[in-house]
């Protein structure tokens, strides 16, 4: 079924391209989405308890296998007092990695030398590279 349905949409793309119509049918297909995610959460609540009338733990139906799975699982793991301390261990690394982040990508030149005034060791830092994507933001 993915199969078809992948080989369906590459030969539908490829003639709307064609008919230069692709800008369009991209904004259509955005709303298309948003409709549709929208009427399946409205939905969910209800298919999963007609789901439970079939009285099994897998089925197939309309083409597709169906079945319930645990997902979303969470462990509060806050009442260990280690786990909070490696927590707290692990906040103030991720606040000095973007401080130290935040600094590299001010640097004035691509590379500085920097003196450890502990150790007098010299070390060399690099501005970092700066990679990104084009998109096409559409709002509706």
């Amino acid at each position: 079924m993915k199969d078809l349905i992948y080989k369906e949409a590459a030969e539908d793309a490829e003639k709307i391209i064609e008919e230069g119509i692709s800008l369009e049918q991209y904004i259509d297909n955005k709303k298309k989405i948003m409709y549709l995610e929208t009427l399946n959460k409205y939905l969910e609540e209800s298919a999963f308890s007609e789901f439970e009338k079939y009285g099994e733990k897998s089925i197939d139906l309309f083409g597709v296998n169906i079945k319930t799975m645990e997902t979303g699982v969470k462990y509060d793991y806050s009442m260990n007092e280690s786990w909070n301390d490696m927590k707290q261990e692990i906040k103030k690394l991720n606040d000095s990695l973007k401080d130290h982040e935040k600094m590299l990508k001010n640097l004035s030149k691509q590379s500085v030398k920097k003196l450890d005034e502990e150790t007098g060791e010299i070390t060399t830092l690099y501005k970092p590279a700066k990679t990104s994507k084009t998109s096409l933001i559409i709002t509706i």
